[in-house]
C-alpha cells in the first residue's frame, strides 16, 4: 500500500512539473488576440472644436513587437464622424506602443444653402431665397500616427493611455492644400484572449 501511495505521489508531482509548462505555452497561445474599446476626446485643431470620441479595436500579435488589426471610432467636434482604419503596431519595448493606421473617415455636417423658392405657397414672392441646413458626408483618407503606453492590471485586462495624430485629406474644413489635423486622446482598454 505504501509502494502504491509512494508511486502516486511521484506521477502526481512529475505531471504537475509539467503542467506549468503546458499552461504557460496555452496561454501564449491564447494572448494573440485583443479586443479593446476606447474612451476619449478628439480636437480639430484646424478649427479648435473639441469633443468626445469613443471605439473599438481588434488587434492580432504576429510576433512580440508587431501587430495589425482594425479599429472603428466615432467622434464629434463640430462635424460628426465615423473612423475606420487598420492599425499596425510597433513595440519598440513591451510596453511602449507605436502606431500607423491608414484608413478613411466618414465626416458629415450640415451645409446652409439658399434654395429659391416662389409660388403661392410662399407668400406669393418670386425669387425669395430662404436659408435650409442640408446634411453633407464626405470621405477622406487618414492617417493615423500614434504611441501609448501599456499597463498590464492583469492576465486579462490591459490599459493604455494613447495618443493619436490624424492628418486628413480631402476634408471640406481645411486650412491649406485639403490637409486637416485632429488630435485624439485618451484610454484604451484592452482584453487579450
Amino acid at each position: 500500500m505504501k509502494r502504491v501511495i509512494g508511486l502516486v505521489a511521484v506521477v502526481f508531482l512529475l505531471m504537475s512539473g509539467f503542467a506549468p509548462a503546458d499552461e504557460a505555452e496555452h496561454e501564449e497561445e491564447e494572448k494573440k488576440n485583443e479586443l479593446a474599446v476606447f474612451a476619449g476626446a478628439l480636437t480639430n485643431i484646424d478649427s479648435n472644436r473639441t469633443g468626445p470620441s469613443g471605439g473599438v479595436e481588434y488587434k492580432r500579435i504576429l510576433s512580440p513587437k508587431i501587430s495589425i488589426g482594425g479599429m472603428v471610432e466615432y467622434g464629434d467636434a463640430g462635424e460628426r464622424e465615423g473612423l475606420f482604419a487598420v492599425p499596425i503596431t510597433y513595440s519598440p519595448t513591451e510596453k511602449i506602443k507605436v502606431v500607423f493606421a491608414p484608413g478613411y473617415v466618414l465626416e458629415e455636417s450640415e451645409q446652409e444653402i439658399n434654395e429659391t423658392r416662389g409660388g403661392e405657397e410662399h407668400g406669393g414672392m418670386e425669387g425669395h431665397d430662404e436659408p435650409s441646413l442640408q446634411a453633407k458626408t464626405t470621405r477622406s483618407f487618414v492617417a493615423r500616427f500614434g504611441f501609448g503606453y501599456e499597463f498590464e492590471i492583469s492576465k486579462r485586462v490591459r490599459l493604455l493611455p494613447t495618443l493619436y495624430f490624424d492628418i486628413l485629406k480631402g476634408s471640406h474644413q481645411s486650412v491649406g492644400e485639403g490637409v486637416v489635423l485632429h488630435l485624439v486622446y485618451g484610454l484604451t482598454i484592452g482584453f487579450p484572449f
